[in-house]
């Protein structure tokens, strides 16, 4: 609902739009009651028919979406050879069209890396950063009967210009729902 508030344009029933880290489709299905618009959406694990199971590490999305719309799974990050939060993003910003979107639901704290500031934010600051300023609970399996977390979340947004590069400044703005 918040994102679509501050960013209307994502309403537009044109956009071609990928989810690579479905889980159980609770995004995709309040994004679609939000806008009438369907997402492509990928997991690990296919836990309903309009969820294909894939790898996002092992399929190439190069060029098919305009926007890349997730909340990522929390992957430790790691300067070996397993692949991490950082790296879920760098693939991101990689395949998405010129033009286009990557669009992030992250926990506030993961701007703190040092791993993720070499490895993204040091190239790759996002364009957007809409940071909840109430503290918000995020309900897994749908269960609303936990408290408001303790827990600050933002949404990060990267613009790859028709060029494919990505603006430098970050625009900071907040996020009220109360």
């Amino acid at each position: 609902n918040h994102l679509l508030e501050k960013e209307p344009w994502l309403k537009n029933s044109e956009l071609k739009i990928l989810e690579p880290s479905a889980g159980n489709g609770t995004l995709i299905d309040r994004f679609y009651e939000l806008t009438g618009n369907k997402m492509d959406a990928y997991d690990l694990i296919s836990r309903r028919d309009d969820i294909i199971e894939q790898d996002y590490f092992t399929k190439d999305f190069s060029n098919q979406y305009d926007v890349i719309l997730t909340n990522p799974p929390y992957l430790k990050d790691t300067t070996k050879t397993t692949t991490g939060l950082a790296e879920f993003i760098l693939k991101a910003l990689k395949e998405v069209k010129n033009d286009g979107w990557v669009i992030m639901f992250l926990k506030t704290l993961h701007l703190e890396s040092k791993v993720r500031y070499e490895k993204i934010f040091k190239n790759y600051p996002p364009t957007k950063l809409y940071i909840y300023a109430d503290r918000i609970s995020c309900y897994k399996g749908g269960n609303f009967s936990k408290p408001q977390g303790a827990i600050s979340y933002s949404i990060f947004m990267w613009h790859k210009d028709k060029n494919g590069e990505f603006d430098h400044n970050t625009k900071l703005d907040w996020i009220r729902y109360k």
